[in-house]
């Protein structure tokens, strides 16, 4: 269980990703070009959205697959290779104030983070950092 909690955590980094979640080097802000998504503008970009990548949680890699339904519950699966489905979670995501929240309630996590737009990636920033694309 512990594995898991971790995993999650690890992955509310990379959650927005659509690939895995490697910055190009030396990324950590945005550019000029970033335009914020609003919360209509995120409810778009998330609903009925696959969501794959992958997270590191401090000694492997953990891939993950999400779905964000229309109804805003989010149904998870992942484990320690790609395509695997040895862990399952549930979730909850949602829009406010121009951020995207995920809340995990069984896994006692969760996080609210600004999804911003640049050249065409969707880019997770969290306290003015780049943090996944």
């Amino acid at each position: 269980m512990m594995k898991q909690i971790m995993f999650v955590a690890a992955m509310l980094l990379s959650v927005t990703a659509v690939g895995p979640p490697a910055l190009a080097d030396g990324e950590k802000e945005l550019g000029p070009d970033a335009v914020l998504l609003t919360d209509d503008d995120l409810a778009a970009a998330l609903t009925d959205v696959k969501a794959e990548g992958r997270a590191f949680d401090g000694s492997d890699w953990l891939y993950f697959t999400e779905h964000y339904m229309p109804d805003g519950s989010i149904v998870g699966v992942g484990g320690p290779a790609e395509g695997s489905s040895k862990w399952q979670w549930s979730g909850n995501w949602r829009t406010e104030a121009e951020q995207a929240c995920f809340d995990y309630p069984d896994l006692g996590s969760g996080a609210c983070r600004a999804i911003y737009l640049e050249n065409g990636a969707y880019k997770n920033v969290d306290g003015g950092d780049v943090r996944a694309h």
